[in-house]
């Protein structure tokens, strides 16, 4: 089961993530009307919704099950690095600052690993603030409960 898909600033790749495979699957787009293929990378931890770079020199795969966010290498399309810590619990959605400088992750956290639980309360949820340069999480919001989808929106 494909989830979330990315597009990269050139208009030409798409990414996306396969739920049950674990795998990251790459297509060329430059026709858009037929996609094509071109890579599929063995990633496990079901890769979710991903987020490029400013530049496409990366994108940030959240591992759900994997409590990471996976950092793809798009000249290579190898594994280069992998975020943890925060409250990266159940990573869900990603967007990037539009200088490409903060890394927003939502972390649904539903086992209640990150953070005080109120008894009969749901655990709340996170939004971890990554700096891109490296690849710490330096800030986590709680939010409500079952923080899913992100999203940033700018001049970009």
């Amino acid at each position: 089961a494909f989830v979330q898909f990315a597009i990269s600033p050139g208009g030409d790749t798409m990414v996306t993530g396969g739920q049950i495979s674990g795998e990251i699957l790459v297509f060329d787009i430059s026709d858009s009307r037929k996609p094509v293929l071109q890579k599929r990378l063995a990633l496990g931890g079901q890769p979710w919704h991903p987020v490029y770079s400013v530049d496409g020199a990366v994108v940030y795969f959240p591992q759900r099950t994997a409590n990471t966010v996976a950092v793809i290498d798009t000249s290579s399309w190898e594994l280069v690095d992998q975020i943890s810590g925060g409250g990266l619990y159940e990573p869900h959605g990603s967007a990037i600052s539009d200088d490409g400088r903060w890394l927003f992750v939502s972390g649904r956290n539903t086992a209640g690993e990150y953070g005080d639980v109120v008894e009969g309360a749901k655990p709340p949820g996170t939004l971890n603030i990554i700096d891109t340069e490296s690849r710490q999480v330096i800030k986590v919001l709680k939010v409500p409960a079952y923080a899913a989808g992100v999203g940033a929106s700018g001049s970009r």
